[in-house]
């Protein structure tokens, strides 16, 4: 019978399907050597090793942040308390709407000191940056760029789960995810993947969550490492970075590290009755090295205190190693090998009634097992309808096991099942699709550890992708040796795209050199003499069911013991040992031959798997057995085997020494020579009898004739009733898929609406922060509008009233309740009448008007019209304001009196100039002239054109140019001194030589501008020069 599932832990590595820890990195990958397809070659592959890992990059650590409906106050917090250099970047995927622009990013800017931007095609991720996924697109990431994706079609969308699994591709270890508020499980299946990797895990605890749908989905996966709320997460997240070594997978470990290891794995071993040590020690030390940093732990020896402290965290490390890798159809061209090369070569001229054997150890939670089972049962309608299939489906993860056992998966594996199988083979239960039972019906989960527990035999086909390179050398040859062991002549073995057969090449034959299948050759099958299927090699105490470690299962190690020194006392025997509820524990020998496989779920109870002849007497003996504690022989019981008939004996035997458990042994001896045909089972020698006791006794044997006759009708009756239930139990169950295939459109409705709801929450949420921000801005609009003097209407695109400020009633006749009345209607104060034609002059050409009105009171205003433009470009109205200029007016008109004042002022003082006999000119401070009275145009014969604007040396083709003049005009405006009564004689070319008068003196003028010089000239020549 089937044992329990393989010693292995969880892979690192994105193409690993078993429980295994990811790869060791101490040595350099080995090149594999492929052997070619059909032929049987001699040379000796490479052992297999770890896959090539990535070089370590200066990039910067990713945190995946999911969210959906209520999340935008999660981020909100999150950010409000991430210090903006941190050294990480954040990349935000939100449930949008589809068809919606979205505000996320300048939402977000508000909170954080980080740059902020939505992500465009190729966007490189930096560090101390916030990114921000578009509406209406997927996100992926290759090679630190991040990916914009179609939006796949599918209900609801996965957006979250999808960038999670990219991220985990792209980053491995280095990878960081977090599940804030969300109503849904998306990211629960992407969060797997960062794990699987061997990245952190982070969910928002549910109470501190809006919508906690996605939180909890997350927790229940039991891969989350840290639940917290949003503002404590950045610091957790922070002291996780700073305390993880990314580089340490290509690590070599020195001997001090090693050593701490092997502690671990003895108190690994205590716990669990796993021994660890069969595994590349780099394979494991990550998973811890991840532990350490989520307990802020540096240095493993502290490490190992905090295990002996805390038994707790043995269950977690011990989970956290079996963290399985598993996808669905992981690498479709292998399935695709398998479909076309594999398949046809163990259907072919098979015999009918020969079910086809599969092993899948290291299932994980069963998404190859059952992609195998697809498979096999799509290929099989074709060519042999009526084939039985065996699939054996192990793990060392119970809880691994439990889960694939129920064949439930989350929604998101319609991304990975192809459509057909998925319409065939699934039914659609709100976000989870579930496998029919035509599939469950024949897989058989069980717990097994591989390196231990017997192996299956006769298999055509064992799938075990993945294992071997987590695996140390001697390892992995013990593990070859029992496959080529279990599996049949011309059997075939499915082994990952980085591993090989080693040093069994003389035993299998090359099928695909790529995706590493093999084709058992003819060679005898060998087990090795050091697996030691029926003994443990460590006798460490096992903890029970009370301790926080049981849970992974009860203790073996003395069941096992005693069913082997039971054994032991008999020669080559089949032995069963079953608990108090029929429930087989282990078996020994070839129990194939008197116990069936029921079919359906598989069920480990012996009373449903007993074959014909032993059901008439095993179960009497066990109640017998167990009621009065004694054993119970029958000898020569005939029972139909494998297409034969024998007769055996049969030992019940009480074992154990707890009342409150008690256990059973069945011993089935050694095959009898069939000498008696099942009716007449052979008896023991009789006494000589006489004629009259002979007579009775063939009396007493019709008797006997014709109650196992009776008793053959009964069974074979009750054979018949029990079929008839099953053909009804399965009319039911049909029944039940069509109900819940007709309700399928209903549920996926219903996703649909979920998913619009939760697009529209997250909607709502932005149109809440924009109506806030709309409301800030409303009021400071309200406030700088009452504030303001300026008088402003605002009208729509009919000249109605659609908002003014209080300073407008005092201008135009508007009340509160004249909103939406047309303009036209209000009575301005305005003297000008034609302010309704501005309007729609403005409405129409889109060009400002600004001029100034005046009212029936007198005041002026400055009243300017403009079109009323929205953030979109669109005209919706115009905009009037009126700026109060009366003031300025008034200021205005006194300087027109003042000036005219001035004006008449100069014209008066001119006319007095102009009547004096002497010349007169006034000069700048440059000797310029700026203006000569009627005398000097009249007595020198010079016109204003000539005269005004030129230097004084320059007039009158340079006759003033006296140096005696030059030096003392030079002096008056420096030395702020006068000329008076000075005489200066001199030939002047138009007049002849005349004596001139000169007076001069500086006139001050106000500040800021130039002084000036007037300049009197009087001609003495008359006058003698006195």
């Amino acid at each position: 019978m089937t044992q329990s599932n393989q010693n292995h832990t969880p892979p690192n590595s994105q193409d690993s399907d078993q429980n295994h820890p990811e790869p060791e990195a101490t040595d350099p990958p080995a090149e594999p050597v492929d052997i070619p397809a059909e032929t049987d070659s001699k040379k000796v592959d490479q052992l297999p090793t770890e896959p090539p890992r990535q070089p370590a990059n200066n990039s910067p650590i990713i945190v995946g942040l999911g969210a959906s409906a209520g999340g935008l106050a999660a981020l909100e917090t999150f950010f409000k308390n991430t210090p903006p250099d941190t050294g990480l970047a954040f990349v935000v995927v939100m449930h949008l709407m589809r068809h919606h622009k979205s505000s996320l990013s300048e939402l977000l800017q508000n909170y954080t000191r980080m740059p902020v931007a939505q992500i465009k095609d190729g966007t490189p991720v930096e560090p101390n940056r916030v990114y921000v996924i578009p509406p209406n697109r997927e996100l992926g990431i290759l090679n630190g760029r991040l990916q914009l994706l179609e939006l796949t079609q599918r209900e609801p969308a996965m957006a979250i789960d999808s960038f999670f699994r990219h991220l985990a591709d792209d980053q491995g270890p280095r990878a960081i995810c977090i599940i804030l508020s969300g109503s849904g499980s998306d990211g629960a299946l992407g969060l797997k993947a960062i794990s699987e990797r061997g990245g952190l895990v982070i969910a928002q605890t549910p109470d501190s969550a809006e919508y906690n749908g996605m939180p909890g989905s997350a927790i229940d996966t039991g891969l989350v490492d840290l639940v917290r709320a949003p503002a404590d997460m950045p610091p957790a997240l922070v002291g996780y970075v700073q305390k993880t070594d990314f580089s340490v997978e290509g690590a070599k470990l020195d001997e001090k590290t090693l050593g701490q290891l092997n502690k671990i794995f003895l108190l690994l071993r205590a716990d669990s009755g796993l021994d660890f040590s069969r595994y590349r020690p780099n394979a494991l030390f990550r998973r811890i090295s991840k532990r350490m940093a989520v307990h802020k732990l540096s240095n493993l020896a502290d490490y190992v205190d905090y295990l002996r402290r805390e038994p707790e965290e043995l269950t977690s490390l011990y989970q956290e190693i079996l963290i399985g890798v598993t996808q669905f159809f992981r690498e479709p061209e292998a399935f695709e090998v398998i479909k076309t090369k594999v398949l046809p070569a163990l259907l072919e001229q098979r015999p009918e009634g020969r079910p086809l054997r599969v092993w899948a150890p290291g299932c994980s939670t069963g998404e190859e097992a059952y992609s195998l089972a697809m498979l096999i049962h799509d290929y099989k309608q074709e060519v042999m309808p009526g084939l039985k299939i065996e699939i054996f489906a192990t793990d060392i993860n119970p809880i691994a096991v439990e889960k694939a056992r129920l064949g439930e998966y989350p929604g998101v594996i319609a991304a990975d099942v192809p459509e057909p199988f998925l319409k065939r083979y699934f039914i659609k239960q709100d976000q989870t699709y579930k496998l029919k039972s035509e599939i469950r019906e024949m897989m058989i989960f069980a717990d097994q550890n591989l390196l231990k527990d017997p192996p299956f035999s006769k298999l055509d086909l064992i799938s075990c992708r993945n294992l071997l390179i987590y695996l140390k050398t001697e390892t992995q040859r013990q593990v070859l040796a029992l496959f080529q062991y279990a599996l049949k002549p011309d059997g075939f073995l499915f082994l990952g795209s980085s591993e090989n057969i080693g040093d069994f090449a003389d035993h299998f034959t090359g099928v695909d050199r790529k995706w590493r299948i093999f084709k058992r050759s003819g060679s005898q099958a060998v087990l090795p003499p050091d697996m030691e299927f029926f003994h443990y090699s460590d006798h460490t105490p096992r903890l029970g069911a009370d301790h926080p470690g049981g849970a992974r299962g009860p203790a073996k190690g003395s069941q096992r013991d005693l069913l082997e020194k039971s054994l032991l006392e008999h020669y080559e025997p089949v032995g069963i040992l079953i608990d108090a509820a029929y429930n087989i524990l282990y078996t020994y020998g070839r129990i194939d031959r008197y116990l069936k496989l029921a079919a359906g779920e598989a069920r480990l109870n012996i009373m449903d798997m007993l074959r014909p002849g032993l059901e008439l007497h095993l179960p009497s003996a066990i109640r017998f057995a167990l009621a009065q504690n004694e054993s119970v022989t029958h000898r020569r019981v005939w029972v139909k085997t494998n297409g034969d008939e024998q007769f055996v004996d049969i030992i019940v035997k009480p074992v154990g020494d707890r009342p409150d458990q008690p256990l059973t042994l069945i011993i089935i001896d050694k095959e009898a020579p069939a000498e008696a045909a099942p009716d007449e089972p052979a008896e023991p020698p009789a006494a000589p009898v006489d004629d009259g006791a002979d007579g009775r006794l063939q009396d007493l044997n019709k008797q006997l004739a014709v109650a196992k006759s009776r008793l053959r009708n009964a069974i074979e009756e009750l054979q018949t009733a029990n079929e008839e239930h099953r053909s009804f139990a399965e009319e039911l169950q049909s029944s039940n898929e069509e109900l819940q295939s007709t309700n399928e459109e209903l549920t996926t409705s219903q996703e649909e609406l979920r998913s619009v709801n939760e697009e529209l929450v997250t909607a709502n949420t932005e149109i809440q922060k924009k109506n806030l921000d709309l409301r800030w801005a409303n009021n400071d609009l309200h406030n700088l509008l009452s504030a303001t003097d300026i008088a402003t209407i605002f009208l729509d695109a009919g000249l109605k009233i659609k908002r003014f400020t209080p300073a407008a009633t005092k201008i135009v006749n508007v009340i509160d309740t004249d909103r939406g009345r047309p303009f036209n209607h209000i009575v301005s104060n305005f003297k000008d009448e034609s302010l309704h034609q501005d309007l729609k002059h403005v409405l129409g050409t889109l060009n400002t008007v600004e001029r100034e009105v005046e009212t029936e009171a007198g005041k002026w205003f400055n009243m300017r019209i403009i079109p009323y433009r929205t953030l979109e470009n669109v005209i919706e109205g115009v905009v009037l304001t009126f700026a109060e200029i009366t003031a300025q007016k008034q200021v205005e008109a006194q300087l027109r009196r003042l000036n005219e004042e001035l004006r008449q002022g100069r014209d008066y003082a001119r006319n007095i100039v102009d009547t004096l006999h002497e010349s007169v000119l006034l000069l700048d401070d440059t000797l310029h002239v700026v203006t000569a009275n009627a005398s000097f145009y009249r007595h020198f014969e010079a016109t204003s054109q000539e005269t005004e604007g030129n230097l004084i040396y320059e007039l009158g083709n340079r006759q003033w140019d006296i140096p005696q003049l030059r030096e003392l005009l030079e002096e008056i405006i420096p030395q702020n001194s006068i000329i008076e009564q000075y005489d200066i004689e001199y030939d002047f070319p138009d007049i002849g030589r005349r004596t001139m008068r000169l007076n001069a003196r500086r006139l001050n003028r106000p500040e800021g501008e130039a002084d000036q010089i007037l300049l009197a000239i009087e001609d003495v020549t008359e006058q003698g020069g006195e």
